[in-house]
């Protein structure tokens, strides 16, 4: 796999660029929660809470329509005393509720939460748009490989970020407005040992907007 890297970064590397952020100059990341209006007609639901090495059963508030967004960034546990408490990614690992489980991770010099979408040999997540960064992110984890691949499917163009959390900047794999013939070479590259999943790719039948369906068909490769 290390060698793999290096050819990739060889293959693509008139398109190396830093990873260009989407802020949003009216949002900081210390925003506050509007916790009033998030906890009208509230839900909470059994679940648990991720801190270091416990798993912790808590009430955890199902955010919903246009709270949603606060998923990534927060998660909101009711005491037994029905006293509220929001945690940050920087206070818990993770947090799992309505049978929906997320991560925490570090990029940029921010820290978030993501969703975990689908499990198997290559694990996918996603990240929708929060204040700061208005773009929605899927996050694979490919074997054998510690660090995430990032890519943003709505940018103009394919970004494909390794997102190694040592690094306030993750290095830009590729950048490029030829979307679909590098996402062709992606999968080609990283997903050499299922043909039939670049034969879907290469014919169109799946492309860049269908990154799910990619994880799903490989994870699934020669068991049909």
């Amino acid at each position: 796999m290390i060698q793999k890297s290096i050819l990739l970064f060889i293959l693509f590397l008139s398109g190396m660029l830093l990873f260009g952020n989407a802020y949003s100059p009216d949002f900081k990341m210390n925003q506050e929660i509007d916790i009033e209006k998030v906890l009208k007609n509230a839900k909470f639901q059994k679940g648990i809470i991720y801190q270091k090495n416990d798993s912790i059963e808590s009430d955890i508030l199902i955010f919903k329509g246009k709270s949603r967004k606060y998923s990534y960034q927060y998660c909101v546990v009711k005491s037994p005393d029905d006293s509220i408490v929001i945690y940050s990614p920087k206070e818990i690992d993770g947090y799992k509720v309505n049978n929906e489980k997320y991560v925490k991770h570090f990029s940029e010099g921010e820290s978030f939460f993501i969703l975990l979408k689908i499990s198997g040999k290559v694990d996918l997540y996603f990240r929708d748009a929060i204040p700061y960064d208005l773009r929605f992110l899927y996050y694979l984890k490919l074997p054998n490989q510690k660090e995430l691949l990032v890519l943003s499917p709505k940018d103009i163009g394919a970004s494909i970020v390794d997102s190694k959390d040592s690094r306030a900047e993750p290095m830009m794999i590729y950048k490029t407005s030829q979307a679909d013939d590098k996402f062709k070479q992606f999968v080609e590259f990283y997903f050499s040992d299922c043909q039939e999943v670049i034969l879907m790719v290469k014919s169109g039948f799946l492309t860049l907007n269908d990154i799910p369906g990619v994880v799903e068909e490989y994870n699934n490769c020669g068991k049909k």
